[in-house]
């Protein structure tokens, strides 16, 4: 029997032993919910991707990332939808096969990064039928990183692009999948230079998570597990507590401790979830409750220039509870 299919039937034993109860509590809504937000965000790029004909930078890249995320997770991804964006982060004009060009944005650094990291999650949780294309990136974020370890994009346009943390965190994930996928060691001191980066940085910070911007936070955060800091470790512990600081009453998070949005809560979520955190953690609970609340009836949670990154953002915090998981709860 297949993992999935083990992991299927487990769900489904712990369910009926339960009389099917699990299904009808809380953790099954989040679960509805993300599912209509994974298909609105495959329709909305795929639609975006017809009407633009080029590679957006981060319109592909994240919703690649997330939809990744969702396929692993056992969520109904919209399969022709999902094959348009491989073709399009590929094949248009500033995508990973394309001759050199100008993306949509304009600006190749930006494009660079956003696409690497959504290769890297696409190898490491779908297939590898890209790493061809994910090495071959990777080598080229080598060439923008600085000595001290940080990497730095070309743009910057809050929330959707906010500077070095993101690109370093983008590179670090690209860098240690490069690693898992190929076992060269040639991977190993760029991730080692950029996680002592992001560690000397969040060191910084220490006392004062008030007035660090949230998504330098996460990011700072999800770099450090993609470089494969230890989740007990201080400096994971250290961040974990300064992004629970900034989490609003009613269970969401702003930026620069703002009225709470589903950008900043989706982040937030993701980043305490691959921390270790459990959905049961009242702080991972009440984002998600936030993020449930919040979702609009077309699946998604906003429809501004940022609505996929929003989107994206929702999502990822969302499916991260998976069928046994909600099983389990139950």
């Amino acid at each position: 029997m297949s993992y999935r299919k083990l992991r299927n039937a487990a769900a489904f034993a712990v369910g009926l032993s339960l009389g099917f109860s699990a299904w009808a509590g809380p953790q099954t809504s989040v679960r509805d919910s993300a599912q209509r937000g994974v298909t609105w965000l495959a329709k909305s790029t795929a639609e975006w991707q017809r009407t633009n004909r080029c590679y957006g930078c981060h319109v592909q890249a994240v919703t690649l990332e997330g939809l990744s995320v969702g396929k692993a997770n056992q969520y109904d991804v919209p399969q022709t939808e999902f094959n348009a964006l491989i073709d399009g982060i590929l094949h248009l004009p500033g995508g990973a096969r394309s001759a050199p060009g100008i993306t949509h944005s304009g600006y190749p650094r930006t494009a660079r990064t956003f696409g690497s990291a959504a290769l890297a999650r696409y190898d490491a949780l779908v297939d590898g039928k890209l790493s061809d294309d994910l090495l071959k990136h990777a080598r080229l974020l080598l060439q923008l990183q600085q000595k001290d370890g940080s990497v730095v994009g070309d743009h910057q346009s809050y929330p959707v692009t906010t500077g070095v943390m993101q690109a370093t965190f983008q590179a670090a994930q690209t860098w240690r999948q490069a690693y898992a996928r190929s076992a060269d060691d040639v991977w190993l001191a760029p991730l080692r230079k950029a996680e002592g980066y992001l560690t000397q940085t969040a060191a910084a910070w220490h006392g004062n998570p008030q007035g660090v911007y949230l998504q330098d936070v996460n990011y700072a955060l999800l770099g450090l597990v993609s470089a494969g800091v230890g989740r007990g470790e201080a400096s994971v512990t250290q961040l974990v507590s300064f992004i629970a600081a900034q989490q609003n009453s009613d269970g969401g998070w702003g930026f620069q401790k703002g009225e709470s949005n589903p950008f900043a809560t989706g982040q937030s979520v993701y980043a305490l979830r691959q921390a270790g955190l459990a959905e049961t953690d009242g702080r991972v609970a009440k984002g998600l409750a936030w993020l449930v609340k919040s979702q609009q009836q077309s699946g998604g949670w906003g429809a501004a220039g940022s609505g996929k990154a929003e989107a994206m953002w929702a999502v990822m915090g969302l499916v991260s509870t998976d069928v046994l998981t909600v099983a389990v709860k139950g």
